[in-house]
């Protein structure tokens, strides 16, 4: 069965813009519809989107890439990328299988005391519309509940492992979706696990249909949120406990 028609395709790997003038190598043969020839020290092509989203292909090595990501610099990205492919094809397996390893573990949560007691707080003015934030123990868990324009959201923080929420929360939006929003924002399914080491509590969460992920990291009267890829509506927040 044939899904794309001849006209399609003709119209897709012709050129639509002019790029000899971009500078680097890697942009100055793009055809098509975000179609790019890379450039010739890797060879290939990629297809990429807006802000990170690439799949790089390389039919010589039978070697393809996908990568979701939030970045502002492309360039920076490929040539990390590109450093990567030429560093793995001169390591051997067992270099490869030690540096999955290590990924793995990076990701890996240890367990923690959970606290006695709920834990309240009033939120300072924010741009995220946060009004406040609980701390509540259930069991071997730990509950973040935000009290924000969209009512009470509840995010269930695991124990030495990550455990699913789905919430809508303006402070969960990555940027990406903040300078690109068509009407209402929609929930964000999340999975996340917290630590408690010498009174500061981190809540780690990772996006299950993004690529991105934050901490949440509360000390004291102080709130800071540190962002893994893309930025957040605001990054501090002032607290006041109850």
């Amino acid at each position: 069965m044939r899904f794309l028609s001849d006209e399609y395709i003709k119209d897709a790997s012709s050129s639509h813009a002019l790029d000899v003038n971009n500078g680097s190598a890697d942009w100055v043969a793009g055809y098509g519809y975000q179609l790019w020839l890379n450039n010739k020290s890797i060879g290939g092509y990629r297809g990429d989107g807006a802000f990170g989203q690439l799949c790089i292909v390389l039919p010589e090595q039978k070697e393809v890439f996908v990568m979701l990501c939030e970045c502002n610099n492309m360039q920076t990205e490929l040539d990390a990328i590109f450093d990567y492919m030429k560093e793995s094809r001169a390591a051997d397996d067992t270099d490869f299988e030690e540096a999955i390893a290590l990924t793995e573990s990076t990701f890996a949560m240890p367990r923690t005391d959970v606290p006695k007691d709920s834990i309240h707080y009033i939120c300072g003015v924010n741009h995220s519309r946060i009004f406040g934030i609980s701390l509540v123990p259930e069991g071997d868990r730990l509950v973040m509940e935000l009290d924000c324009d969209f009512g009470k959201q509840r995010i269930v923080c695991g124990n030495g492992e990550y455990v699913f929420s789905s919430i809508a929360s303006m402070c969960l939006a990555p940027a990406i979706i903040q300078l690109h929003r068509y009407g209402e924002i929609e929930p964000f399914n999340v999975y996340s696990a917290f630590t408690n080491e010498n009174g500061v509590i981190t809540v780690t969460m990772r996006h299950s249909d993004l690529p991105h992920a934050q901490k949440w990291i509360f000390e004291g009267d102080k709130l800071k949120v540190v962002p893994f890829c893309g930025g957040l509506l605001q990054t501090d927040y002032s607290l006041r406990r109850i």
